[in-house]
């Protein structure tokens, strides 16, 4: 199956960074089970799973990474990375 991604200027595809999924999996080992994570960011269970498992690529402007963001306190420029930066840093 392929998932069609965004590109950046380069050409490259925008994936959620390193830095969303650390700060997503801190919200974890916090103690926050994921299913209280998604409630309390205004997104459901499934589509926080989804997200974070690689199965929904969410574009750039998404309200559902917006809200996440929120939530983890990061900037929604700091949630994306270009492809190649994810594939080093072991994400995609």
């Amino acid at each position: 199956m392929y998932v069609q991604g965004t590109r950046s200027i380069k050409g490259e595809r925008k994936m959620l960074s390193k830095k969303f999924m650390e700060a997503l999996h801190d919200a974890k080992e916090a103690g926050k089970p994921f299913h209280q994570i998604a409630w309390d960011a205004g997104v459901s269970p499934g589509m926080l799973y989804k997200i974070s498992a690689g199965i929904d690529r969410p574009k750039p402007g998404d309200k559902r990474v917006r809200k996440l963001c929120a939530y983890l306190g990061l900037n929604e420029d700091e949630a994306y990375a270009d492809e190649q930066e994810t594939k080093k840093a072991g994400i995609a």
